[in-house]
């Protein structure tokens, strides 16, 4: 036996035979796969043409891929295990807006009587609505902070805690560009949300909403 140990593939439990012993227990097995070294002078996409035009007669099921090609299938094998968080951040996102609006066409609502009090004291219909805005942006940004400060801390977390679920390093890495991507989507979708609220803002009746209770 050459050795018995935790690794992420293979259900988490990965044993190395020597060959002739894993031989004799489960015949000769062919190769997962072959590695190439180029020959001086000769290009990769050469090298790869000439072995796809000599795999069929090779054997049928023989794949011949570039690193390149092995990245990106890679890639989409990674991507079907990430797809359904992409789809649940995508739903939060729809959340988001339907909670902005109703939270906010509520908050109408209550504030009337404010609102018709601050337009009667000299704010302007287009002033209103910007503060509608405002707020709805403030909450976008703050949200989207609290966030970040939030996943890097469950990000922290994970990466303390790989080696010891599952034997090796931590195979991530912080990508800062991603809460600024996705705090500027989400603070457009908030604003979004908050743009009826504030076209109501803009038409309120001052007369009306000062006699409201």
């Amino acid at each position: 036996m050459g050795g018995i140990w935790q690794a992420p593939d293979n259900n988490g439990r990965s044993a190395f035979l020597p060959v002739p012993l894993f031989d004799s227990l489960f015949g000769h097995q062919p190769d997962g796969f072959v590695g190439i070294s180029l020959a001086p002078g000769a290009t990769m996409q050469e090298v790869a043409q000439r072995l796809r035009a000599a795999a069929p007669t090779i054997d049928p099921d023989l794949q011949i891929r570039t690193p390149t090609e092995t990245g990106k299938d890679v890639g989409r094998e990674v991507s079907g295990f990430v797809g359904p968080f992409w789809a649940l951040q995508r739903g939060m996102l729809l959340v988001a807006f339907v909670a902005v609006l109703s939270t906010l066409l509520l908050v109408g609502v209550q504030r009337r009587r404010e609102l018709g009090l601050m337009a009667a004291v000299g704010m302007t219909p287009r002033e209103l609505g910007r503060m509608a805005l405002t707020e709805a942006g403030a909450i976008g940004v703050l949200g989207s902070v609290l966030g970040t400060l939030a996943g890097m801390g469950m990000l922290f977390g994970f990466f303390n805690a790989a080696p010891i679920m599952f034997g090796i390093g931590e195979p991530v890495h912080l990508d800062l560009r991603a809460p600024l991507v996705d705090g500027i989507l989400a603070l457009v979708v908030v604003l979004a949300g908050a743009s009826l609220p504030a076209w109501r803002t803009v038409r309120l009746q001052v007369v009306e909403a000062l006699q409201y209770e």
